[in-house]
């Protein structure tokens, strides 16, 4: 499909698209905070893949490079563009949660406030560590293929991962929903 993409066989670039979109969409929105940015940032992102096909090396991962450009894209607007409050909404298509009883609505109100409190604390990341992090726990790519996508050493994403994870941790202990450990 990406060789006929290649060849200018819009109807697979198409496919792509599809095939890509919703996947690419609940990373951005997630680095950029915003669903009218995660939206354009995704629609750049396609944009700049096809006028760019050409270059792609059929020897990487298509949606490796294609995750490169739309990290790469979000994290410049989120440099350039001034910090502005907003909010994630609903939960994310890989974090579904269904109650197990509908009848336990203190455990369901529990479950939402420490959920938000945990999607606050993210939003509190660097936008470096926050890429890193959503990468690796939401879209479970491994250590290499993240350095692929944001063009970082593997040793760089270890650091900005374990930095994430301890802001988060001490955030989360600071705000006394998880216990401090001796």
């Amino acid at each position: 499909m990406i060789q006929r993409a290649k060849n200018g066989d819009t109807k697979a670039f198409d496919s792509l698209v599809m095939k890509y979109q919703q996947r690419l969409y609940f990373v951005i929105v997630r680095i950029v905070l915003n669903h009218e940015d995660a939206d354009d940032v995704v629609q750049d992102t396609f944009i700049k893949a096809y006028r760019s096909l050409d270059s792609f090396d059929e020897s990487y991962r298509f949606y490796t490079w294609l995750y490169r450009i739309a990290v790469n894209t979000a994290l410049n607007l989120v440099k350039h563009r001034k910090h502005k409050e907003s909010s994630l909404e609903k939960k994310q298509e890989n974090n579904r949660y269904e109650p197990q009883n509908n009848n336990n609505l203190e455990d369901d109100y529990i479950y939402k406030e420490m959920t938000g409190e945990v999607r606050t604390a993210i939003k509190l990341l660097a936008p470096e560590m926050r890429t890193v992090f959503i990468l690796r726990v939401f879209e479970e790519m491994s250590y290499k293929e993240i350095a692929e996508t944001m063009g970082i050493s593997i040793g760089t994403v270890m650091s900005r991962l374990n930095r994430a994870r301890n802001t988060l941790k001490d955030y989360l202990q600071n705000i006394g929903l998880i216990q401090n450990s001796i």
